[in-house]
């Protein structure tokens, strides 16, 4: 979906969407340690980070945006 949007100084959040009908990866992930706000997920209804699921999770998901002017 490509939608133009201003640019201001304000942080810019990417997000993917994506179901399966089995489990498979979808999304891959650094080896940590995890920044803040690197690892937020949609569980359940609402927001909250994969720390906040467990505490042995320490990563961040790589997920890529292309800007262009």
């Amino acid at each position: 979906m490509t939608r133009d949007i201003d640019l201001t100084d304000q942080d810019i959040w990417v997000a993917v969407q994506f179901s399966h009908i089995d489990q498979q990866a979808t999304l891959g992930c650094d080896p940590g340690p995890a920044v803040e706000d690197g690892d937020w997920i949609l569980n359940g209804g609402g927001w909250q980070t994969l720390r906040g699921l467990s505490a042995e999770v320490n990563i961040n998901w790589n997920i890529r945006a292309i800007l262009t002017p």
